[in-house]
């Protein structure tokens, strides 16, 4: 999460694509945390997998081609 926060608003990259993101088993207790994460950031975000992919959505050919 600090990740994202630093890549998007600090380094001012326009999007961000995020992988092995465990958010199930013993993790679970961390989802509610993105949350605002989604709402805040959301659309700049994709994820690849499980809750996280869930959340944010897959990258596809637009996202990750978008400027």
């Amino acid at each position: 999460m600090i990740g994202l926060q630093l890549a998007l608003d600090v380094w001012g990259y326009a999007r961000a694509a995020i992988v092995g993101v465990h958010l199930t088993g013993s993790y679970d207790g961390y989802r509610a945390g993105w949350t605002p994460v989604k709402n805040e950031m959301g659309g700049r975000i994709r994820a690849i997998g499980g809750f996280a992919e869930q959340l944010f959505g897959r990258p596809d050919a637009a996202f990750v081609g978008a400027v």
